[in-house]
């Protein structure tokens, strides 16, 4: 590929990936162009206001200047730029399958611009597909333009909360297509950064960023499991995970007990790939069983609430956090959001705070939540509390202040995140997640 015909990049899709990579390429000195069919969301982000909470992103966007400029596909044609990185959603479907019909009305946009579609024009997908994706995309662009045009999978592995970091510097570069060329371009466009890259077949790429995900959802039932075997056995989950965690092999990242995992991708990667193991009659066990410990996980708060408070109905829950991690506005898949449903379902009296979180951030059907911009006064007569993601404001609480607040005194600690000791000698009972009995120690004196 002619790196001199690079200097345009079309990035499809103004979520989460795409606005990361679109900002990201344009930073480095890239003419891109951002393309939504959203037109609200378009106007918002012309305005450099982004509907995610991402640290350095806004700022970045203002110093790219005119070479990131957004437009509405509906409105405009395919720019038949270098490169199009695809960056759209691909929700979960039937059976836990990806639905890939955003991807295909993409391909469909493209080919209305086949008049100049070459194989110097490289479509790139940046969402999470399954295996054999890319291969369907690259004959579905063939049969709609009558040309060839290079498809190559590239996942991503970005964090909310450090997108824009891990853009700038990736643990690693994937890159799968069977066309060398393509593959080297996407290189060399990449060269930015000096992280490892692996050029592989399309397949393997995709396969790849679905195991990555996995294994992380893994290790976080994993460490639920155990922590609540811990406590049966009258061990301390975290000092017994930390021990664990220690060993190089294994390592202490995600390795946690708490809610559970949430968000955008492990919930929706780890169903993928047990749907994609029942087509192939390849039963996936280990990526049930983390899905049912997820489940569990969550039930037991409820559980564990209902029993400490002799029932829910009429109980005056604060639910504390509803992003599904600290960093971040995304409540897709929320712990603390589906907490909070279920404790409403059961007839709780159910108050919420988040340090990034509005009401207007919630879903529709989430309207009925009440959402208080501060944790002291979310904590207002309130029997319990729960901590389902541990933003700094809310770890650091003020336990005595809490104490004065509260109606109850029963705190529910879902992220093992509160300091038993501090929250004792203020009077309140601490509960972890898969206790049944307070965690309390001997007040001491100052």
């Amino acid at each position: 590929m002619d790196m001199a015909k690079t200097d345009l990049i079309a990035v499809v899709g103004c979520g989460y990936v795409g606005l990361v990579t679109a900002v990201g390429l344009a930073e480095q000195g890239m003419r891109v162009r951002a393309f939504d069919v959203d037109p609200v969301r378009l106007a918002a982000c012309r305005e450099h206001q982004f509907p995610m909470l991402e640290p350095g992103l806004e700022d970045a966007a203002r110093a790219a200047g005119d070479r990131l400029t957004f437009h509405n596909v509906r409105e405009e044609a395919w720019p038949h730029p270098a490169f199009t990185f695809i960056a759209v959603p691909t929700p979960q479907g039937d059976a836990g399958y990806p639905n890939l019909s955003m991807l295909r009305q993409v391909l469909m946009w493209i080919a209305d611009g086949r008049s100049r579609a070459s194989s110097e024009n490289v479509i790139v997908i940046r969402s999470t597909v399954p295996p054999g994706t890319a291969r369907w995309a690259h004959a579905e662009i063939e049969r709609l333009i009558g040309g060839e045009v290079p498809v190559v999978a590239n996942p991503e592995f970005l964090q909310e909360g450090r997108a824009l970091q891990d853009f700038r510097e990736p643990s690693r570069i994937l890159i799968g297509s069977e066309n060398r060329g393509a593959a080297e371009g996407l290189r060399d466009l990449m060269a930015f950064t000096s992280a490892p890259v692996i050029i592989t077949d399309t397949s393997t790429a995709e396969l790849a960023k679905y195991g990555s995900n996995a294994y992380l959802a893994m290790r976080i039932s994993f460490a639920n499991e155990m922590a609540r075997l811990a406590e049966r056995e009258g061990a301390d989950p975290l000092v017994m995970l930390q021990a664990v965690g220690l060993d190089p092999r294994i390592g202490s990242r995600y390795l946690k007990p708490g809610v559970g995992y949430g968000g955008s991708c492990l919930p929706k990667d780890v169903a993928a790939l047990v749907s994609m193991g029942s087509a192939a009659n390849e039963p996936m066990e280990l990526m049930r069983a983390t899905q049912e410990v997820n489940e569990l996980q969550r039930r037991r708060i409820i559980r564990t609430l209902a029993d400490a408070l002799e029932g829910l109905g009429g109980r005056r829950v604060a639910v504390l956090g509803l992003a599904f991690k600290p960093g971040t506005n995304d409540v897709r898949d929320s712990p603390g959001l589906q907490i909070a449903r279920e404790l409403l379902t059961a007839g709780a009296d159910v108050v919420t705070w988040d340090a990034a979180v509005t009401s207007d951030l919630l879903p529709a059907a989430d309207a009925e939540l009440s959402v208080i911009g501060d944790p002291l006064e979310a904590l207002r007569g309130a029997d319990a509390a729960i901590l389902c993601t541990e933003w700094p404001e809310i770890v650091d609480l003020d336990f005595s202040r809490a104490a004065e607040m509260m109606k109850g005194t029963l705190l529910v600690d879902g992220r093992y995140a509160w300091d038993p000791l501090r929250a004792s000698n203020a009077g309140l009972d601490l509960v972890r997640i898969g206790t049944s009995r307070p965690v309390r120690h001997a007040a001491v004196s100052a």
